[in-house]
This record gives C-alpha cells, structure tokens and sequence, in this order.
C-alpha cells in the first residue's frame, strides 16, 4: 500500500485484507522456495504502509483524496470510513535502509515486520497531510464507506533488536513527499482510469450535452415524463452525459435543477470536458484564455461574475475568485460528484468517447472526456456499444458500435435523449 501522487495526493490505506494476506503468504513462500533452491540468505520483510514520491497508475483503492492548495474550490474533502482505523506507515527510504540493515545483519529463517513502531488514526493522518499541503477546509468522514481493518500495527521489535529503528518521521516524510511532487509537474500528466459504474435497469434515459439551455432542460424532464406516463415501468433511471455548462446562457440554471434532480426517477451525471475546463479555470485562472472561446463567458456571465475585462484577455485572478465566491456549495458538490462512465446492458456510456484497442474497464479519464477523432473514425467493435456526446451533430448518429445524441443543443434548441430498453432505441428530442 503506498501513498500516491496524481494532479492530487492519493493515500491508499485501506487496502482490503484478504489483498494484504495474500501477498505477504506469496511472499514468504516465495522466500522460501528460493532459500530452498538457489540461495540461502532469501528472506521475506513484510513492511507496514509505505509512502513513496512516485506517478500512480491506478486510484482504484484509494480511499483519501487531498487536493493542491491552489484548488480552493472545494469546499470540504471526503474520506472514507469514520476516521478511527488505526494505521503505521513508513517512509520509503526507512524500508530501503531496513532491508539492507536485514541483508547485514540477520542470517535466520524467520519472517521479520518493518514498520515505523507507533501508528496513528486515519483522521491524525488526515490532519497531518491538511497541515502539509496547505488545505483549510472542513474533512467529512462518509461512514457509509468502510473503515477496513480497525487497527494495523506491525511487531517491528525483531529488527529493532538488530539495531535498526526509522529514522524519518511522519511529517518529515511528508514534507519531503509533498516536495517531490510540487518540483515533479510531469507526475501530474499520468495517465487516470476509472472504472465504469453498472446500471441493472430496464430502462434508461440519456441526456445529450446540455450546454446551458435550462429552458431546453425543463422541455426534456416534461417529454421524459409523459413518455413514462404512456410507457409506464418502475425500473428505470436517467442519465445525463456531461457538458452542463459553457455556450448556452444559463449554465447556473442547468445546475440549480440537477442538483435537485427534476427528474420523475433515479439520476446519475456523468462528467464533460466542460466541468474539466470550469475546475482548471478555478485552480489555475490563465486557463480562461482557452475557456473563455469555449464558451466560459457566458458561464461566468450565468454567475453574475463579469466578464468584460475577460473579453479583453485581462483579470483572470480575479474572475476565478469570483466566481468561486459565487458558485453555490451544491455545485461544488454535484461537480464533484460526476461519474465519468456507465455499463448498463450491451451499452458504454461516457461523454466524449473510448480509446480503440484499450479495454473499457482502462479507459483513461482524459479520453472519456476528451477524445474525438480516433474515436469517431474508429469501425472497430468496442465490445460494447458506445453512446456519447461531445462532438455536435444535426441530428443522432446511429452506427453499429457507437451512438452520438450530441446535437448541438445550445446552438440548434435541440436536446436529444436516447432510451435505450428491451426494445430497440429510440429518442426523445425537444423539437
């Protein structure tokens, strides 16, 4: 279990147990077999939890996610479990020191623990990285989420006795992690998965990119629940597929009604490449100059934050604190919340696309959100049907493996939604 860094901190301390046991058996069998065969001074060190300055590949067992400073919109952070877990972690230098402290030092057959020698809980720890990163708000501890093991402390006395001891504290280490980080910006263009949700539903609706057209919204949830009334089932759920905000005039209306769910049954929202450019303009201002030509002024314009030195290329500090000072907490919240993909059925449903070649389950986030034209170009059998938005087209586009409702909504009044059940798919349009 290491520590991780993203384009934010990652701490993975919850790694389930059956996971832990199983590579610390692997491992002293392994150890064994090679001191049985090849060479005798093979030996198994089991570590306690490890933090590395090292690129993540994976946030799949993540549990804590701690952003950068700079990234004020949010407006508390979510960790799972009640905080009370008790966990010890080590410093990645310690455990190199502590194996070749082991190869000098010790000659006999038993496993040894390598660990820090105190642990502390998840909510300490979290306090700790709060105080190193420079985060200032709130830490919410979901308890529908689970705690793990309820304490992880490891007997390291055996290799204390040897005369070794950690010699890198836990703030330290910290700060020499958060360091690395910071000086490493290439760490932040690692590549992200995200594994797809799965709906089990008879029916689902989904919602093409909306793009600030809550007049085009309100039309869409009136068709939606006249086709329920004449096509009457329980089992259903509407999906929206990203692009809420940006080119149409009322990117804040379009929020206020998602986040209370207008719709006459279950919702999910998955993310666009819109709700990407609205959290970079917040964490790094001078990204307006590319968002302002797509569309982020008249969002900004919908916040009441003003926008003619923008027009101008000038302000951008000031715009994106502004416009942090106006947006409500339930966006924050709902943004935070976007899915980036959904299995239901024979169907994949992101809002930009899938990479070919690359299995749906390891699709990374920049391509959901991103991709076009290797996407769009692409004959090949995704193993599922794709349907998505992102690319405008007058009317949906219909192919054998993937299905555009794209069509252009702030621009043409058009908003599309594709029901897709039993039968085969039809849409419901507000025009």
């Amino acid at each position: 279990m290491t520590m991780r860094a993203q384009t934010n901190i990652q701490i993975a301390v919850n790694w389930p147990l059956r996971e832990e046991l199983t590579s610390l058996i692997l491992g002293q069998s392994l150890a064994a077999e090679i001191r049985g065969g090849h060479c005798s001074s093979s030996r198994a060190l089991p570590p306690a939890t490890i933090f590395i300055p090292r690129p993540a590949t994976s946030r799949r067992r993540c549990c804590a996610v701690f952003p950068k400073p700079k990234r004020r919109a949010l407006t508390e952070f979510v960790v799972w479990g009640s905080g009370t877990p008790r966990r010890e972690f080590l410093y990645v230098d310690d455990l190199a020191d502590a194996g070749l402290h082991f190869l000098r030092h010790y000659s006999g057959d038993s496993h040894i623990n390598i660990g820090a020698g105190y642990d502390l809980t998840i909510a300490e720890f979290a306090e700790h990285i709060k105080r190193c990163v420079g985060f200032e708000r709130r830490v919410v501890y979901d308890r529908s989420r689970p705690d793990g093991t309820p304490g992880k402390l490891l007997d390291s006395s055996r290799i204390q006795a040897l005369g070794w001891s950690a010699t890198t504290a836990l703030e330290e280490g910290l700060r020499l992690y958060y360091a690395w980080f910071l000086s490493n910006p290439g760490s932040a263009s690692v590549v992200t998965t995200s594994q797809p949700i799965v709906l089990d539903k008879t029916r689902v609706y989904v919602i093409g990119d909306i793009h600030g057209r809550s007049d085009l919204l309100d039309r869409m949830v009136g068709h939606i629940s006249r086709d329920l009334d004449a096509n009457p089932i329980n089992d259903c759920v509407t999906v929206t597929l990203g692009d809420y905000m940006d080119r149409g005039p009322d990117s804040r209306g379009v929020l206020d009604r998602l986040v209370r769910n207008p719709f006459p049954m279950d919702f999910v929202a998955l993310k666009g490449n819109h709700e990407a450019l609205f959290e970079m303009f917040l964490a790094d201002p001078t990204v307006a100059e590319h968002w302002r030509r797509l569309g982020g002024l008249e969002t900004l314009h919908s916040y009441g934050v003003p926008v003619s030195n923008l027009m101008m290329g000038a302000n951008y500090e000031q715009a994106a604190r502004a416009l942090e000072a106006a947006v409500p907490d339930e966006h924050f919240k709902f943004l935070v919340s976007l899915k980036t993909s959904i299995i239901t059925g024979k169907y994949f449903l992101c809002h930009a696309g899938v990479r070919p070649g690359v299995p749906l389950e390891r699709q990374s986030v920049e391509d959901l959100l991103w991709i076009r034209d290797e996407f769009l170009q692409s004959t090949a059998d995704f193993g599922r049907i794709v349907v998505h938005g992102h690319t405008p087209s007058e009317q949906p586009e219909l192919l054998p493996n993937r299905i555009n409702i794209d069509t252009g909504a702030f621009a043409t009044g058009r908003l599309t939604c594709l029901v897709l059940e039993s039968a085969e798919p039809r849409f419901l349009t507000t025009t």
